[in-house]
């Protein structure tokens, strides 16, 4: 069941927000839906999330060619486990794992088929659905790998997950990408009938520059009559729009993912900063802040809590935050009044404006 199929789309004609109705194994999807980080769980973070019905729970890994190699070569059981993220004390397991590769895999192995072995043990620990692993495209200015190298990748890949395969694969796009490489992309995508797309945001926060390059892949869609067949995955999502640990409040950047298109929103992701010992007494509050549903401002709390229990509480509150997002629009209204009410968006009123769509006019024969 490579594509899944989508019974019903409800679309907001004011943002690009819209539900889409699927099933995925015995599970039915009738609102956009937020994972769970599995690895951000422990016992006292598994008893709060037990309170709200995670759908989807996730694993999100970066990736280097060493730790493949060592996860074919490994013949211990619990090594695989620990790197898989199985939590049996705790009765979780992924339901679905991403990986982001900062290789080349070219200049490492000869072909995809040499690190099989690792794709063949992905698949018996992501459980649910399956994600075709993102590459970094480049780091600071030098590219690491070209655009025909990485859709040679991707294909592979699929044809190894796809091989007596009953769950759905999606496939990459980066938001850390140009235009032109998304429309490359995009198009390589469609021609194979790749209809599930995992779109890696890698530690950026939906911002102008990512919301510009959302509504030209959604555009491409509507443009080739694809946009009804498409679920999009979000992931890896810088938590706020900007930081700064001496402000009690940060402005939401996860909470607007499903306003932006996603279908399923995944786990958060910061960029790498510096970071040491000396800092790290600022750092723990200013980053155990809680979401304000009514304001979607990130606030500073006096009850500084472990990461794990914060991350899970967060992601509790945007969930809830979905299901009044859904709720209004079944209601056959749009988010948009709504939206402005926020605070935050009254705040930064230029990315409320990048949030607001219309209609999309046809590119002629972007093939």
């Amino acid at each position: 069941m490579t594509n899944i199929h989508i019974k019903e789309v409800i679309e907001d004609k004011n943002t690009l927000f819209n539900i889409k109705r699927f099933k995925i194994s015995n599970t039915d999807f009738n609102e956009p839906v937020k994972t769970l980080d599995v690895k951000r769980i422990t016992r006292q973070a598994n008893h709060i999330s037990q309170k709200t019905d995670f759908q989807l729970k996730e694993v999100s890994k970066k990736v280097d060619a060493e730790r493949i190699q060592k996860i074919i070569d490994t013949s211990d059981d619990g090594k695989l486990n620990n790197y898989f993220e199985q939590k049996p004390a705790l009765g979780i397991s992924p339901d679905t794992i991403n990986l982001t590769f900062t290789f080349n895999p070219y200049n490492h192995f000869s072909n995809v088929e040499k690190i099989s072995g690792f794709f063949d043990l992905y698949y018996e620990h992501s459980r649910t659905l399956l994600t075709i692993p993102n590459i970094r495209m480049k780091t600071k200015n030098k590219s690491i790998i070209s655009i025909p190298d990485y859709l040679k990748f991707v294909d592979s890949v699929f044809t190894i997950l796809n091989t007596k395969n009953n769950k759905p694969i999606f496939v990459p796009i980066s938001l850390k990408t140009s235009q032109e490489d998304i429309k490359e992309i995009c198009k390589h995508y469609l021609k194979n009938e790749y209809f599930n797309f995992w779109i890696d945001f890698d530690g950026s926060a939906v911002s102008n520059n990512t919301l510009a390059r959302l509504r030209h892949l959604f555009r491409l869609l509507k443009d080739e009559e694809r946009f009804n067949d498409t679920i999009c995955y979000f992931t890896n999502i810088k938590r706020e729009i900007s930081s700064n640990a001496k402000k009690d409040k940060s402005p939401a950047s996860d909470i607007l993912a499903a306003v932006a298109g996603a279908n399923i929103i995944g786990v958060n992701r910061e960029p790498v900063a510096p970071f040491n010992s000396t800092n790290s007494q600022k750092f723990a509050p200013h980053k155990s802040r809680i979401l304000d549903r009514t304001t979607y401002y990130y606030n500073k709390t006096d009850n500084i809590v472990a990461k794990d229990v914060n991350v899970t509480q967060n992601s509790m509150e945007i969930k809830n935050e979905l299901n009044k997002q859904t709720e209004i629009i079944l209601n056959g209204g749009t988010v948009i009044k709504y939206l402005k009410n926020k605070p935050m968006l009254r705040d930064k009123n230029d990315i409320m404006k990048s949030l607001t769509v219309t209609s999309f006019k046809k590119i002629d024969n972007w093939f």
